[in-house]
């Protein structure tokens, strides 16, 4: 936090909110837990502010004079966060009057105000999007105007986020271009680098999911004199491969094809060798559990089965049809 004051104000008179001050001033990770209304939010803590009033006086008949009978004094918050992508600061204002308050100490405020400071292990289950806790709030969903089907893109996301936790996949968000993506890295042990990489890209009705091999494949894909011969093979997934879909957790869903990736090099002078799935919604919603397994598990599983034959073709180790060949005899279509 920057513009912290480390020196006490002399006209300063409750101990506690200094020391409240100052202790939310020194945390290296500065999280915490607040209510807004009836919900109870987390925020990263941008900034604060002290106001400290001058004290006020009042005439005293009985005695005949003017006497103090108020000193406001008050610590304002900043608080940072992402409620349904769109960045949201809170201002959590702590008033006190410090001539009835200034006994209370600095936890005796937290439990007073019901804020909580964020433990490591709390801090570490949180979502976050370039630091800032990201939550989605379907009432904020219909307030700013999003329309159904965007809302629906909210109940795919609590799921999906739900589902790179539970496999503890590294994940992060961010905006590329007015749109939010999701990237991720998903395991493939026989795929380059032993991983492919997912970009999720959350347009307004529907999602373009992009799951591809690392910078190594691209590279290999750049330097090999076969593309030719990759392409010839991939022309043949896009047209006879359609394996089924398979929940191997809870068998909430038989065995079948949901969605299915066209696969491709791009063009763009990156040879990413990808498969791109654009996912609708309205389907979504439907489907939600095995949209997430789609991304999660089938699309990375489907590309590593593919690795072996990819990369045989590009390093001039199998021609298309050899490669055809043997991918009909070990895998059903």
């Amino acid at each position: 936090m920057k513009d912290l004051i480390t020196t006490r104000p002399g006209n300063m008179k409750c101990d506690g909110l200094w020391e409240l001050y100052s202790m939310l001033g020194a945390l290296e990770k500065p999280y915490l837990k607040y209510r807004k209304g009836k919900e109870e939010k987390t925020g990263y803590i941008d900034g604060m502010d002290l106001i400290i009033e001058e004290t006020k006086y009042g005439f005293d008949d009985r005695i005949g004079t003017e006497v103090p009978y108020c000193k406001p004094e008050v610590l304002k918050i900043r608080l940072k966060r992402i409620e349904n992508y769109q960045p949201v600061t809170d201002v959590y204002r702590i008033e006190v009057e410090a001539f009835f308050y200034g006994r209370l100490n600095a936890g005796e405020f937290l439990e007073r105000e019901n804020i909580s400071i964020l433990t490591d292990e709390e801090i570490g289950s949180l979502e976050l999007q370039d630091g800032l806790p990201v939550s989605f709030c379907e009432v904020h969903a219909k307030s700013i105007g999003l329309t159904g089907k965007q809302r629906r893109c909210l109940y795919f996301v609590r799921q999906l986020t739900s589902d790179v936790k539970s496999k503890n996949i590294p994940y992060s968000i961010g905006m590329d271009e007015g749109s939010v993506r999701y990237t991720m890295a998903l395991s493939a042990p026989n795929s380059p680098d032993g991983y492919v990489e997912c970009c999720i890209w959350l347009f307004e009705t529907e999602a373009e999911v992009r799951v591809y091999y690392t910078q190594t494949g691209a590279d290999i894909c750049r330097m090999s004199e076969y593309r030719h011969e990759l392409l010839r093979f991939l022309n043949y997934v896009n047209a006879r491969v359609f394996p089924n879909q398979r929940d191997g957790r809870y068998g909430l869903y038989d065995p079948q094809v949901f969605f299915m990736p066209r696969f491709y090099i791009t063009e763009d002078e990156s040879f990413d060798i990808s498969a791109t799935t654009i996912m609708n919604y309205e389907i979504m919603e439907r489907f939600l559990y095995q949209g997430s397994d789609y991304i999660t598990s089938y699309c990375p599983e489907f590309l590593d089965i593919l690795a072996p034959y990819i990369f045989g073709i590009l390093n001039g180790e199998l021609s298309a049809g050899e490669a055809i060949t043997e991918f009909e005899s070990r895998h059903e279509k």
